[in-house]
């Protein structure tokens, strides 16, 4: 599923409210956005790497959608990054 050979890079670790910015793009999700550009990945060729349909990688960039967990993590590993997700116990 990599699109790298790069050592994954931890790119966040947040709170899990961190997650949901509401009204804009959450920290997380600019830092997604700056890794695909950095590795010259258009949208459409990431949702084909994930398996998810055309438009959705999209749509989260967009703030229209905030991806799943599954789906978060299926984007990160296809960046070569590691998400790391903290919820209070």
């Amino acid at each position: 599923m990599h699109v790298s050979s790069a050592v994954p890079v931890r790119i966040a670790e947040v709170p899990e409210r961190a997650l949901y910015a509401h009204g804009h793009l959450s920290p997380l999700i600019k830092q997604l956005i700056r890794i695909r550009k950095q590795r010259n990945l258009s949208q459409s060729h990431l949702n084909d790497i994930i398996g998810y349909t055309d438009n959705l990688v999209s749509r989260w960039e967009c703030g229209d959608r905030f991806p799943s967990a599954f789906a978060l993590f299926a984007w990160a590993e296809a960046l070569g990054c590691e998400v790391v997700i903290k919820t209070k116990p």
